[in-house]
């Protein structure tokens, strides 16, 4: 077990938000403004950016925090939602989609910058379990892939005697990154829409109804095999 789970100092200062680390990191941050910062000392939330911090705008509605380590390799996922982010299914297109969350991944490991661009692709891996496993639903009622919006922030822990190269799911490091964030946006998913545990006839309704828009099997044929299943329920 590793002894270097890292551990976050929380301050909320009116309409400020800010996050402090017991150590300098550099961070990959995605989308607008993004890129490699270095030597950053906590992240900050709202109208008042602090210096030597990673600053962000709008101060997140709530916030989801889940560790693990495994073989002295630790990650602390952090997820940060802002008002309703929304979900939709990958390939989906509508203008009219909103809403932002952002994930914020800390390991006590160093890394090439290209693993930390890797890690966020095993990190949009982690989301899309967890919407799978809770059974959430796009606007257009297809099974969701993730958050309408969504950024990433990874980091790096420079001074560490771990270096690692790989981040995908097959590696002990890429399935912390993967396990982790899945469990954050459970954690949110669950609070969000109340008890998400799944039954297998729940799955089994769902699966038949997918498999009956995407013309898979014939709709009499799944109907019937729904309406069995209701009259076992019952």
């Amino acid at each position: 077990m590793s002894d270097d789970l890292f551990v976050p100092i929380f301050e909320k200062n009116g309409d400020s938000l800010v996050v402090r680390f017991d150590h300098c990191l550099d961070f990959m941050v995605s989308g607008e403004n993004g890129g490699l910062y270095k030597s950053i000392k906590g992240l900050s939330f709202g109208p008042c950016p602090e210096g030597g911090l990673l600053n962000f705008k709008e101060v997140p509605s709530s916030y989801y925090i889940v560790n693990s380590d495994s073989k002295n390799t630790s990650v602390s996922t952090i997820l940060f939602v802002y008002d309703n982010p929304g979900c939709y299914r990958s390939g989906e297109n509508d203008e009219n989609m909103s809403g932002r969350a952002l994930i914020v991944m800390i390991p006590n490991v160093d890394t090439p910058e290209y693993t930390m661009v890797r890690a966020m692709v095993t990190m949009t891996e982690g989301i899309s379990a967890a919407f799978q496993d809770a059974g959430i639903r796009s606007d257009k009622n297809q099974q969701a892939s993730g958050f309408s919006s969504v950024k990433f922030a990874v980091a790096r822990k420079t001074d560490s005697k771990i270096h690692i190269q790989g981040a995908g799911k097959h590696s002990l490091y890429g399935s912390l990154i993967g396990s982790t964030t899945r469990d954050a946006v459970f954690k949110y998913l669950s609070g969000m829409n109340g008890d998400v545990a799944r039954t297998p006839e729940s799955v089994a309704k769902q699966y038949l109804k997918d498999a009956m828009s995407w013309n898979f099997i014939p709709e009499d044929v799944g109907s019937e095999v729904i309406e069995s299943i209701l009259s076992l329920e019952r």
